[in-house]
């Protein structure tokens, strides 16, 4: 039983992993108590700061919580979650909003239960909506969000931690002007913006894992060097607000007595409704972006339903003791990597002893508090909001486009003046914005061909044929592509306005959606333009492969109407016909029911001799509508000349398709021939046929009796495997174009 839980959780076997992970499981577990130190000083500032050594139990409280379960529940066993500071504004914001409502007619304990409350409900609806998504297997969530809405959101996080820094260190301030009111104020200040700049500049490119740990202590042996040379009294340190003050709080232990639910104002709770739907939006974000930035860097899968459930579950135990949101972080999970990149494997011990550093923390935490410089903890909170705004502003400026850039600049913009959740919505419509301005640049027509590079698939007489392609020019083909939405469609309608200009003689328009991958409502009403524009020019508009949901969206808008000049065929091909057919009825042509061999033969044998003995290598055959001239996968070891009737090709399978339909005056089943290969498709009958039949033993007998013959015949065949080849290659060389 040992083994097997030594198994499952990763635990290290030997000593010396052992001690990795300690030293590991120290530093972590350390670095979250400095940060809950300055989470707890940043939500707990100005009016609730009386409750800030409460506040930091809280908050380290919950980090031990989701800390544990991210150690024993991971997909990645070295990940390490603790609580975040992606949504540490919001929550700065949702608690200052609260003590503002309450502080004129509430107690203490009224505030105090309700900005409890009021954490904890935020943290426990992030929880639940990880546990949702998780289960939904939506994780990939984070694919939908624009990359730029993202970066603006972090530089204005980091805004909100720059900015409320300075209401740590000066809880008293009154305004921008108060920073410069006096000497004394700037003391309180400019020495941690000089640190914090300090800090960015030595955490360049380094990534010990000493680093941190070794920066926070010189920090601190700083500020008592300072004091010790100018021999400053530490009860003027205190009174002047240097150190945190935990004399107000008193050090009161958490506990469920701490709280009363007689005093909370249940209606400032429920109005804090939207920062706690903000709160969980910005940490869903933030939980699916680390947990990719972990797989690029780390290079290992991560099941990111998992991961949501499993800090699911943690954060709605953190929300139990009011602990602010956590999952898993870059930073820590990267330390504990390359801290354990020496040993055989990688434990989960790591994740479980920081959790047990946070749990004593909480204990002998408030004594040593006592003593943390306030301007320590600013300086670290200015680091934060420097280090965002230095590469979402800064170093990414050259890296993105123009307008990428210019939304997070705007997002930041508007979250400094107004708010987060109106810099999100702005950053959202911005990109929405370009995304229309930059999609409607691309055509929406994928290809443009007129009739004689477009013929349907039934194979006339050669003569019908001929009297097509002369007035080909009448069919005017449009192939389209992407999403019609209000900012292209509009480009199709002017498309074919120009088109009438340059090619008048236009009298049938096919419009082929078989890539059209949808269309909105304001598509519609070009289409209903183009419909009237071509009853207008007496022109017919075809449209062909159209999906059934943008066939019911037409059909709804009276665009598809009996009667009227626009017209649904299932697929091009049959619209082809359809006009092939409406042309040779208008110039009153009929096609040749009966085009015989021999006239065929004259084309390529002047000689009547010679067509009379060429007449006698075949067979004339008669065969009846519905049956079969041959079946996919036959042998082959004839072809056939089509004098009257008509054959269809089709490929057999799940569904049977045409290929093409072939009349008199046309060859079938050459190709399988020459080539010695089955039969590749079916040919059926549609029309009664007579056909004239050539084995391909008499066309060896052709060849050693008369040869000129074979080579007339071989003429024929060429030509007619030509012009098909021709007309292809027209066809590949526009859709190039």
């Amino acid at each position: 039983m040992p083994k097997t839980l030594i198994k499952k959780l990763d635990l290290p076997t030997t000593f010396s992993q052992l001690s990795v992970n300690a030293i590991a499981g120290l530093i972590i577990g350390l670095n979250a108590i400095i940060g809950a130190v300055s989470y707890s000083a940043f939500v707990y500032s100005g009016q609730l700061t009386e409750y800030f050594s409460l506040g930091f139990i809280m908050v380290l409280t919950g980090a031990a919580i989701v800390m544990t379960i991210t150690a024993l529940f991971s997909s990645l066993p070295i990940a390490i979650a603790e609580a975040q500071d992606e949504s540490l504004a919001v929550f700065s914001i949702m608690a200052a909003s609260v003590a503002s409502m309450l502080a004129a007619q509430h107690s203490t304990d009224s505030v105090l239960s309700t900005v409890f409350i009021s954490v904890g409900m935020a943290t426990a609806i992030t929880g639940i909506l990880f546990i949702i998504l998780g289960v939904l297997k939506i994780g990939n969530l984070v694919s939908f969000m624009p990359y730029p809405v993202v970066g603006g959101f972090l530089a204005g996080i980091g805004w909100f931690l720059f900015s409320g820094s300075f209401t740590v260190l000066v809880p008293t301030l009154n305004g921008v002007s108060a920073l410069f009111a006096d000497g004394m104020v700037l003391l309180h200040w400019l020495p941690a913006l000089i640190y914090a700049i300090l800090l960015i500049k030595l955490t360049e490119g380094t990534h010990h894992p000493l680093q941190w740990p070794s920066l926070i202590l010189g920090g601190v042996v700083l500020f008592y060097a300072v004091v010790f040379v100018f021999k400053i009294p530490m009860s003027d340190v205190r009174d002047q607000g240097y150190l945190l003050n935990l004399a107000k709080s008193g050090g009161k232990a958490l506990s469920v007595h701490s709280i009363d639910l007689h005093h909370i104002a249940w209606y400032t709770v429920f109005s804090q409704i939207t920062n706690m739907l903000a709160i969980s939006l910005l940490s869903t974000i933030a939980i699916l972006f680390n947990a990719t930035g972990l797989e690029v860097s780390l290079k290992k899968d991560i099941n990111f339903n998992r991961e949501l459930c499993v800090a699911g579950v943690g954060n709605f135990l953190s929300s139990l003791v009011g602990g602010i949101t956590g999952y898993m972080t870059v930073t820590d999970t990267m330390l504990n990597y390359k801290t354990q990149h020496g040993a055989a494997s990688h434990s989960r011990l790591a994740g479980l002893f920081a959790a047990l550093i946070c749990i004593v923390g909480i204990f002998i935490g408030l004594t040593v508090l006592a003593y943390v410089p306030r301007l320590l903890v600013g300086s670290l909170l200015m680091y934060f909001g420097m280090s965002f705004l230095k590469h979402w502003v800064y170093d990414i400026r050259k890296t993105l486009p123009w307008p990428d850039f210019v939304i997070i600049i705007s997002i930041l913009l508007v979250i400094a003046i107004v708010g987060l959740l109106q810099g999100i919505l702005a950053g959202i419509l911005i990109s929405i914005g370009f995304f229309v301005v930059k999609y409607s640049h691309i055509s929406v027509v994928k290809s443009m061909l007129k009739g004689d590079y477009l013929h349907s698939n039934k194979q006339r007489d050669p003569d019908t044929q001929k009297i097509l392609q002369k007035y080909s020019t009448e069919i005017l083909y449009f192939q389209l592509q992407n999403f019609l939405f209000f900012g292209n469609a509009n480009a199709l309608l002017k498309k074919l306005q120009d088109r009438f200009k340059h090619f008048a003689e236009v009298k049938y328009i096919i419009y082929d959606f078989s890539h059209l991958t949808g269309l909105d409502c304001s598509a519609t009403v070009s289409f209903e333009k183009i419909k009237q524009l071509a009853e207008k020019k007496k022109v017919l508009i075809f449209l062909t492969d159209v999906d059934h949901k943008i066939y019911e969206l037409l059909e709804k808008s009276n665009v598809i109407t009996e009667g009227s000049a626009l017209k649904v065929f299932q697929t091009c091909d049959s619209a082809l016909e359809w006009c092939e057919d409406d042309i040779l009825e208008k110039k009153k042509i009929t096609s040749e029911q009966v085009f015989s061999l021999e006239i065929r033969l004259r084309e390529y044998v002047s000689d009547n001799q010679a067509i009379g003995q060429f007449k006698n290598y075949f067979e004339k055959v008669a065969l009846s509508k519905d049956s079969y001239l041959f079946r996919q996968g036959d042998p082959s070891s004839e072809l056939y000349y089509i004098e009257s009737g008509q054959v269809t090709i089709y490929l057999e399978g799940h569904q049977k398709i045409r290929l093409r339909t072939i009349g008199p005056g046309n060859i079938v089943g050459e190709i399988a021939l020459y080539i010695h290969q089955p039969r590749s498709a079916s040919v059926i009958v549609e029309q009664d046929c007579v056909l004239q039949k050539l084995t391909l033993a008499k066309i060896e007998e052709m060849k050693k009796q008369a040869p000129h013959l074979a080579v007339a015949f071989d003429g024929f065949i060429i030509q007619t495997l030509a012009e098909r080849l021709i007309y292809a290659n027209k066809q590949v060389e526009l859709l190039r174009k």
